[in-house]
């Protein structure tokens, strides 16, 4: 189904406060803070793990306040693969220092995957230079993370990241962009689009199948990333939302990525948790078309009803995205060029409205008809 709503379960309530209502809305627009946290009490819980105070019930009034949610993710993200510190430098700048939360091998940067996994090193060295070199950058990217919280267009630079990385030549017979990672900084793709093209990027490629999981195990894949992601910071262009988007690529390559608070919290002073299906989860995260532009742009919908023409200039641009990439698409087979623009097509005439704001609708209410947009299909 093109078109669904939010789901219910996380939809605020009449009886929740202001703040509760706030959170219930960013769970459903960026997703769980763990795999299985369906419920604002363990998000409660997420906030004490960390000693974080609940914020105040004044905070929906606070546009830092979804930044700060982000904020916590990034640090949940990082917290459950890493030991880490973060601090304020004397000019006022986030400082992060990042070590493995494990001794064993499965804390560095692999994850433990099925049987027909298949492993890429394009990076000339031993093992601990190549965890030394990740840890290099790693420490860069959390640090950068925490730039000007401005709004961006999320469309565009998303983009550029993806059109940056795939761009990439070969570097001998071997390629720091793997297809299960593409699907997942460009929103509106799916494994199947990338399958055919990868024999392109990489010697191996047509022995690839949608079950397998690739791990690219090369700095050369963050260090595109940062590089880009950089110049944003120095133009001013930096956000929250993008740093959250890094630290999701960065935790498909770890072990300890998707488990529920309750598991963390007993298993993370250890060390120690098995590695779960990241596969599926890439998967289904690619899937998703319109998500990413909720994150960027919901406190501004939360704070002014006229933020809603906002939404759908995003939306157009999304939309006009991706039929342009479409059109330019050689390597597509007709078919699949055109049931990816009929199904565009019909997004065009089914988006519903974004929200109520004719004076008879309980305020806990609006937020039900707020799409997920799933796109291309289950």
């Amino acid at each position: 189904m093109l078109m669904v709503s939010l789901e219910t379960s996380q939809i605020a309530r009449k009886n929740q406060s202001q703040i509760d209502k706030l959170v219930a809305l960013y769970r459903s627009c960026v997703g769980s803070l763990s795999r299985y946290g369906n419920s604002v009490r363990s998000m409660r819980g997420f906030f004490r793990l960390h000693g974080q105070p609940w914020p105040e019930r004044s905070a929906p009034q606070l546009a830092e306040l979804f930044d700060f949610l982000l904020e916590l993710d990034i640090r949940w993200r990082l917290g459950i693969t890493f030991t880490y510190t973060m601090n304020t430098d004397e000019r006022g700048r986030r400082v992060v220092s990042l070590y493995p939360s494990s001794p064993d091998r499965r804390a560095g940067f692999s994850c433990t995957a099925p049987a027909n996994e298949i492993r890429i090193n394009d990076y000339n060295g031993t093992r601990a230079n190549v965890r030394a070199a990740y840890q290099s950058l790693i420490t860069k990217m959390a640090t950068i993370i925490g730039g000007e919280a401005n709004y961006v267009d999320l469309v565009e630079t998303v983009v550029r990241i993806d059109s940056l990385l795939v761009s990439r030549a070969p570097e001998g017979g071997s390629v720091a962009v793997p297809w299960t990672r593409i699907i997942s900084v460009l929103p509106g793709t799916t494994y199947q689009m990338w399958l055919d093209p990868f024999d392109k990027y990489h010697a191996n490629g047509k022995g690839i199948r949608s079950t397998d999981i690739v791990h690219i195990h090369s700095p050369h894949y963050f260090k595109a990333m940062l590089t880009l992601f950089l110049d944003n910071v120095s133009n001013g262009l930096s956000s929250w939302y993008l740093g959250w988007r890094v630290v999701q690529l960065l935790g498909c390559h770890t072990s300890h990525e998707f488990r529920s608070l309750p598991e963390t919290q007993t298993l993370w002073p250890q060390g120690r948790c098995s590695a779960l299906d990241v596969h599926s989860h890439c998967r289904s995260f690619g899937q998703r078309l319109m998500r990413p532009q909720w994150q960027g742009f919901v406190t501004k919908v939360l704070l002014s009803p006229d933020a809603v023409f906002d939404v759908l200039g995003v939306v157009k641009r999304v939309r006009g995205t991706l039929e342009d990439r479409l059109r330019h698409a050689s390597w597509m087979d007709p078919a699949t060029r055109v049931a990816a623009f009929a199904k565009l097509e019909a997004l065009r005439e089914t988006l519903p409205k974004f929200f109520v704001f004719d004076g008879k609708t309980p305020e806990y209410e609006r937020y039900a008809r707020l799409p997920d947009l799933l796109v291309w299909g289950a």
